[in-house]
């Protein structure tokens, strides 16, 4: 019975996170300044709020008044799903990014992989990925395996379809180092 919404400021890191409340017929701010908004559940919202260089993960209730900042360094949440957060903390143009799984109470918190370049493809039990070294990874959501397929993945060319992963992979011709 609420609506939550956002309302768009001048740049993408100024949204306005709002709760319509249908039967008070009160519109709430929750929060201005938000940058993504990620879920609503069991009675709380989750959203990070921020800038390019500031963006904590964030727990409130639809009224506002009980926030909690759950993770720091938060450069987008990538899913969501069975009571976790996958999220990327760090920047992926500087190298250093990092895919975590967080409880949605923030207290457990699982590093699936460093150095993240791109998330090619996920599925309910796996998370594949390139990092920073060209290399293709799958990791279990659990964080169990981290296995690597392929090294010298061209990461502009992985294409995903119903049944399979295609790649280009990059390899050594010539006195040329690589030829795609």
């Amino acid at each position: 019975k609420k609506i939550i919404y956002t309302i768009w400021k001048p740049n993408r890191f100024n949204l306005d996170l709002r709760v319509y409340d249908l039967e008070a017929n009160t519109d709430v701010l929750i929060e201005a300044n938000v940058y993504d908004f990620a879920e609503a559940r069991d009675n709380k919202i989750f959203y990070t709020v921020g800038n390019a260089k500031f963006r904590p993960l964030v727990c409130n209730n639809f009224e506002g008044t009980e926030r909690i900042e759950i993770m720091q360094n938060v450069e987008r949440i990538v899913d969501y799903r069975a009571g976790w957060f996958y999220v990327l903390r760090g920047k992926i143009k500087d190298g250093n990014a990092a895919l975590i799984k967080v409880s949605f109470d923030g207290t457990k918190r699982i590093v699936l992989c460093t150095q993240l370049s791109k998330i090619v493809y996920t599925t309910p039990t796996h998370i594949y990925f390139i990092n920073v070294f060209d290399e293709f990874r799958v990791v279990r959501r659990d964080g169990e395996e981290n296995n690597l397929i392929c090294t010298d993945v061209d990461e502009n060319n992985v294409i995903v379809d119903d049944n399979a992963i295609y790649y280009a992979r990059r390899e050594y011709v010539g006195d040329n180092k690589y030829n795609n």
